[in-house]
């Protein structure tokens, strides 16, 4: 029988099973994915940046409230896209079935970005889109960082 590593990525691997852990060579374990940890940070800041003092928000594209936690971070370009994964500009509370069922509901959504940002932000976008962009856990660390501290500050 081998031994068992009883570490902190254990735990972490109970609650995020598949998402919050890469396998690690140093102990047999895992190390923290900070993709997955500052996707929900991130995620985290972009619903209660936008929630109420009671913590409703507004769906983005359909205008439906609900509380900030019942609602996802839609993306106007998909998330499968470095460049613009974790742009604020791309990322907006979206309740479930807009993001969920209706695809993040691609027309509304562009027609608020060109309200909220200028005509010019779709093309801007699609460049980035096109854009190579490659995540070092460096620039992770610091994003996660940065959303953790503007989330406490924020709300």
């Amino acid at each position: 029988m081998k031994n068992k590593c009883i570490c902190k990525f254990d735990r972490a691997a109970k609650f995020f099973p598949k998402k919050a852990v890469k396998h690690n060579s140093k102990c047999g374990k895992s190390a923290p994915d900070y993709e997955s940890i500052l996707w929900r940070t991130f995620s985290k800041y972009i619903r209660l940046n936008s929630a109420n003092s009671q913590g409703a928000v507004q769906c983005y594209t359909c205008g439906v409230y609900k509380h900030w936690k019942d609602v996802d971070a839609g993306h106007y370009i998909k998330r499968e896209c470095h460049a613009t994964k974790f742009d604020e500009r791309n990322v907006k509370p979206q309740c479930k079935k807009c993001n969920r069922f209706m695809g993040g509901n691609q027309d509304e959504f562009a027609i608020h970005l060109i309200k909220d940002y200028g005509p010019g932000i779709l093309e801007e976008l699609h460049q980035l889109k096109n854009s190579y962009f490659k995540f070092t856990d460096k620039w992770l660390k610091e994003k996660i960082d940065e959303y953790k501290t503007k989330t406490v500050v924020g709300k």
